[in-house]
């Protein structure tokens, strides 16, 4: 998607089926607009590229258990701090993205502290991170990883990027050595 500076998500499946013809399986356009399908073609040591216009897709309704779902917007009251409590008060959390304001089409990492709600750092927690956008029905375009920072309670988010524009909500599921929680942040990237 030219326009929004991403492409899919998932990779599509390119299969031949004889006499020169081949298909193009699993294409998922996640949104409506304008959108390329580019293929690079390769024989022996000839290689080209060709590139498929499809300039107004349209944006259709999800199914889900057979019932229809539709994105949901942001709400007009959106809490966009770096700072919550976990969903069962568990643990506080914190973020500091390393690059403000949070760019589009770039890695970054984030510095993610966890601490007990009385403020105790929680150290050698197991964090997993999830993250996508509302509107737009479609996840991260990296796996980001969590890891161990140098100091009491921090843990380093490397690899996470965010290919466009818009609501985002990125998801953290904590496992301390004595609790189970999870917290989620709002994000408008600009």
């Amino acid at each position: 998607m030219p326009e929004m500076g991403h492409g899919v998500f998932e990779k599509p499946v390119i299969k031949e089926r004889g006499g020169g013809l081949y298909s193009v399986e699993n294409i998922i356009l996640i949104m409506g607009g304008r959108w390329e399908l580019r293929i690079n073609i390769r024989k022996s040591a000839v290689e080209d590229t060709v590139t498929f216009d499809f300039p107004d897709v349209k944006s259709s309704e999800t199914q889900q258990d057979g019932h229809a779902m539709k994105y949901s917007s942001a709400p007009a009251d959106l809490d966009t701090s770096a700072v919550h409590e976990s969903a069962q008060k568990l643990f506080k959390v914190s973020y500091v993205s390393e690059t403000m304001p949070i760019p589009t089409g770039r890695i970054i990492g984030w510095r993610l502290r966890v601490e007990t709600p009385d403020g105790r750092p929680v150290d050698n927690a197991e964090i997993t991170m999830n993250g996508g956008m509302p509107e737009h029905g479609h996840g991260l375009p990296t796996q980001p990883e969590v890891t161990k920072g140098t100091a009491a309670g921090e843990y380093l988010v490397q690899g996470l990027k965010f290919s466009m524009p818009g609501w985002w909500v990125i998801s953290f599921t904590i496992r301390s050595q004595t609790a189970d929680d999870s917290v989620t942040f709002n994000l408008l990237v600009p």
